[in-house]
């Protein structure tokens, strides 16, 4: 992934902590303004929708997939893990995810990271 790629996601980021700390006035008559005003936690749908949007409008080359993960009652029992359901953004086989943090076990704001980090873990655990 290029650094501008990478500048772009993070600045993405923080254009949602801007909207749902500092700017809400602005966003409330949203359609989804209440999953943006709890960002990071219940919004990785929308944050990841919106990136994938962002990027492709940003560079048409880009093609974002969107990836849905839903876990079952073993996993979370087997990897003591909070979640439930996630959705993350790939784009060109690199995981980003922007709310990672709102589960307990995960500290990164941003994570970006190829098939081998925590992200295409999770994913190869959760998927099979």
């Amino acid at each position: 992934m290029t650094p501008e790629i990478r500048r772009r996601i993070h600045a993405f980021r923080n254009a949602l902590v801007l909207a749902a700390d500092t700017r809400s006035n602005e966003c409330f008559r949203m359609g989804r303004w209440q999953e943006l005003n709890a960002f990071p936690h219940g919004c990785c749908d929308l944050a990841s929708n919106f990136l994938a949007q962002y990027l492709q409008d940003s560079d048409p080359s880009l093609k974002p997939v969107i990836i849905h993960l839903q876990t079952t009652a073993e996993f979370r029992d087997e990897f003591k893990s909070s979640i439930e359901s996630h959705v993350i953004t790939e784009v060109h086989g690199w995981f980003v995810d922007l709310t990672l943090n709102q589960f307990a076990e995960y500290k990164d704001r941003v994570v970006i990271d190829d098939r081998t980090g925590i992200l295409g873990t999770l994913r190869r655990e959760i998927l099979g």
